[in-house]
């Protein structure tokens, strides 16, 4: 009787303060601590979970095997649009207003997780996650359990992060279940079955800047804040969401990045974008010498012939003969700055980009007669509010009649405003600004004889390594950024972020992050089987020289399934300053022999996950 009184006293709570608030789920909680977080004013705003029976497992082919295909010698023909449409499930949709934190609680059996996604936000399933956590066997049965991710965390309001939603903000998100990808070493990569996830969402408001569910303890009962929730319901599947405009993930419209792999909210007249987008760094698979330094994993490169299908291999090119212009979906101009990445041909009249708002040509970009991408911005503060589309134009055949683009988006990442008019005076960047750059080349190398390994080339693996092990030796990791467009005044702080998924033995060992000295190259090598290093590929039997001293010294931990964050602004100041780059090692910090394993995981720039691949942030 006390609950349902606090709940009556809640909903009247509601209405008084006139907070907006439509439709709260107060179904009956699961989780052993719900009775906690209703005393802490925690709402619970949505509830539901998923069945995964399924198991997908990737063929070289690019093609999927469901569940027992590939024993019965059953040829490969799933697409990945196939799988993904059983791994991501979409539940339903929720709103919240702030101030508050999002927390949750979930049961899981297997690879298998619940997920906040804002509408209109790219593959990948992490724009505005929640963790995630994993359940491995034990004693050879799976085992589930409640897991509580935040709802009590002491936080600091001064940091916000994702599942901060800050006070007069309305967030919508997508509520979805996801089965997680697995790598099984040489039994193969995929989706393994069965698995389930029970998930419930909880939103706890903040009342004169304190988070009221800060801490179990010293809780008084009935100390309640109104809940500032609002829930459009989640026991039903709801439409995916009309192209728009998604300012709230930077994306002009869904898949204006090319992330979905496809040209979905794009249509393309004559045949230079049949085979489009492109994938990978197609450029540096066919030794050009430019890397296409495009983001995630798509990305338009109408000289380019790969999209990771069967009979097509890296580094095929359809050349410039095709000619063709790519026309987006119309979506309303919402923030005064537009920012995207350009390159190929330098010829104003026939390869370019340019932005149409009423039917109007305003703005016009092109590259500079170079495979690799840099970004470039447009001020479009004058025509916030009104309707426009983007043009990827082709119309030239001879040298260099090609255009590379891609990530079109709100508000600037990089680059100096261009493209605007004498008339029209250019937006500054916001001082808070952060330039997030991607690894241009990642490596690691081993020392381990066993089936070559320490001259194995593990280029395109999709996980790095650093550590030490007794028998196999050691692991360094080597990564390299393209620091084009940035100067050493122009930042105060350059954060390396890697995305720590496993610790072996120990977590004991200080890992230090060195200059490397001498040129390399990534290489192609896929690690099964080895591949032997060649030329200037790395190994461990032909690395480039480092430097004596640490820039920075981290030790990621035993916790896994989260990122690692590195200061390395000393080093990245010394690149801008005229000390050349060839980018930097981590590797374990003094003395090695002698000592247990400790070795540390981390996903690589080839990761599917293009969330949790290696970041260089500058603020």
């Amino acid at each position: 009787m006390n609950t349902i009184s606090n709940y009556l006293s809640r909903v009247l709570l509601l209405l008084l303060t006139s907070v907006l608030v439509a439709g709260t789920v107060w179904a009956q909680s699961s989780s052993p601590l719900a009775s906690q977080w209703r005393n802490a004013g925690g709402i619970m705003v949505a509830k539901g979970g998923q069945h995964y029976v399924n198991g997908w497992f990737l063929a070289q082919n690019g093609k999927y095997w469901k569940n027992d295909e590939n024993q019965r010698a059953i040829p490969p023909e799933h697409s990945p649009e196939e799988v993904n449409r059983d791994v991501l499930v979409k539940k339903g949709r929720i709103t919240l207003k702030g101030p508050g934190r999002i927390g949750r609680a979930l049961w899981f059996k297997g690879n298998a997780t619940a997920y906040l996604i804002e509408p209109g936000a790219k593959d990948g399933f992490i724009v505005a996650t929640l963790g995630s956590q994993r359940m491995n066997k034990v004693n050879g049965r799976w085992s589930g359990t409640w897991v509580d991710d935040i709802a009590f965390r002491k936080v600091d309001l001064s940091k916000p992060d994702h599942r901060w939603i800050p006070a007069g903000v309305t967030k919508t998100f997508d509520v979805y279940c996801r089965s997680d990808w697995n790598d099984f070493g040489a039994w193969g990569r995929g989706y393994a079955a069965d698995k389930d996830v029970q998930f419930e969402f909880w939103y706890f408001p903040v009342k004169d800047g304190k988070v009221i569910s800060s801490t179990v303890s010293n809780i008084t009962s009935g100390s309640v804040v109104p809940g500032t929730a609002v829930n459009t319901g989640v026991s039903q599947i709801v439409p995916a969401p009309k192209p728009a405009s998604a300012v709230s993930n930077g994306l002009l419209f869904p898949n204006s990045d090319f992330e979905k792999g496809n040209l979905m909210n794009w249509s393309a007249s004559g045949n230079a974008f049949d085979v489009q987008p492109s994938r990978a760094d197609n450029p540096t698979a066919r030794h050009r010498g430019q890397p296409s330094q495009h983001q995630g994993v798509y990305w338009i490169g109408t000289y380019e012939k790969y999209q990771g299908k069967a009979g097509q291999k890296p580094g095929d090119v359809q050349g410039d003969a095709p000619t063709g212009v790519l026309t987006s979906t119309r979506f309303t101009i919402q923030a005064p700055v537009i920012s995207f990445l350009i390159g190929g041909g330098a010829w104003k009249e026939t390869v370019y980009v340019s932005l149409l708002v009423d039917n109007k040509e305003v703005r016009r970009a092109t590259g500079k007669n170079t495979e690799t991408l840099s970004r470039q911005t447009w001020n479009v503060a004058p025509f916030v509010g009104k309707s426009a589309r983007i043009l990827i134009v082709d119309k030239s055949s001879g040298g260099w009649g090609h255009i590379n683009a891609d990530d079109f988006r709100y508000a600037v990442a990089g680059g100096s405003v261009s493209n605007v008019p004498s008339s029209v005076s250019p937006v500054a960047p916001p001082v808070s600004m952060s330039i997030q750059r991607y690894p241009m080349a990642d490596s690691h190398v081993y020392a381990y004889a066993y089936l070559n390994w320490n001259k194995a080339d593990w280029g395109k693996y999709s996980v790095l390594g650093a550590g030490y092990h007794p028998t196999g030796g050691e692991k360094r990791t080597y990564l390299k950024f393209n620091l084009k467009g940035i100067s050493s005044g122009s930042f105060k702080k350059a954060v390396l972020r890697l995305y720590h998924y496993h610790t072996g033995g120990r977590p004991d060992l200080t890992l230090g992050v060195y200059r490397v000295l001498q040129p390399w190259d990534e290489g192609n090598g896929l690690y099964k089987p080895p591949t032997l290093a060649t030329g200037n590929e790395l190994s461990w039997v032909q690395q480039p020289q480092s430097g004596p001293n640490t820039f920075a010294q981290f030790r990621p931990g035993a916790g896994v399934n989260k990122w690692v964050e590195v200061d390395i602004t000393p080093l990245v100041k010394a690149w801008l300053n005229g000390t050349p780059n060839h980018g930097l090692v981590i590797k374990g910090a003094g003395t090695l022999s002698g000592r247990s394993e400790s070795q540390y995981g981390f996903y690589s720039r080839e990761h599917d996950d293009a969330g949790k691949r290696p970041q260089l942030v500058i603020n």
